[in-house]
C-alpha cells in the first residue's frame, strides 16, 4: 500500500480527493467562458497534483514556482472551441489519474508510491501553451528531472529488494 502519509492522509486519498473536486470544478461547461478563470483552475490543478505526490522539496520547489512565474492566465490565440478541446484533455489527465491512483492502491507493491509519483506526472495536463515560450523547454526539462528522480527511487527500491533477497 502507498503508505506516505501527509496531513490529510495517504498521498493516494489525497489525489483521489483532488480529482474529484477538480473534476466537478472543470467539468463545468460555464467556466470556458471566463477564460482566466478556467486558467487558474487549472494550474490549481496542477499545482495542487504536484505538491500531493510525494517528491523531494526542493525539486517541488523549483518546479512549481517555475510553472507559477510561467502560467498564461491569459492565450490570445485560443478560442472557446480551443477551450473545451482543453477540458477534454483535462478531464482524460484527471481520469487517468484517478485510474492510477486506484490501480496503485489494488496492487499494494512496496513501491508504488514513486511509481505513484512518474506516473502521476505522466498524466499531468500541463501543454506548452499554458507556457510562456521560452519557459516551456526548461519547465519540461525540469519535470524530466523529477521523473528521472522517481526512476532511480525506484531502481534503488529494487536493488535492495535484491539484496535484501540474497540474504
Amino acid at each position: 500500500m502507498i503508505n506516505v502519509v501527509t496531513s490529510g492522509g495517504t498521498v493516494s486519498e489525497e489525489l483521489m480527493g483532488l480529482t474529484e473536486y477538480y473534476s466537478c470544478i472543470l467539468s463545468n461547461t460555464e467556466l470556458l467562458k471566463k477564460e482566466c478563470e478556467f486558467r487558474s483552475k487549472k494550474l490549481g490543478l496542477i499545482l495542487d497534483v504536484i505538491r500531493a505526490i510525494d517528491i523531494p522539496e526542493s525539486l517541488e520547489s523549483e518546479l512549481t514556482t517555475a510553472i507559477i512565474r510561467s502560467w498564461r492566465l491569459k492565450i490570445p490565440e485560443t478560442t472557446l472551441i480551443l477551450r473545451e478541446n482543453e477540458q477534454r484533455k483535462m478531464m482524460g489527465s484527471i481520469n487517468s489519474i484517478k485510474n492510477v491512483v486506484g490501480w496503485m492502491e489494488r496492487c499494494k507493491a512496496p513501491i508504488n508510491s514513486v511509481q505513484l509519483n512518474f506516473r502521476v506526472l505522466s498524466n499531468l495536463p500541463l501543454a506548452p501553451s499554458d507556457l510562456q515560450p521560452d519557459d516551456a523547454p526548461r519547465i519540461y526539462n525540469l519535470i524530466g528531472r523529477v521523473m528521472n528522480c522517481c526512476v532511480s527511487f525506484m531502481e534503488e527500491g529494487l536493488n535492495n529488494r535484491q539484496d535484501a533477497s540474497a540474504l
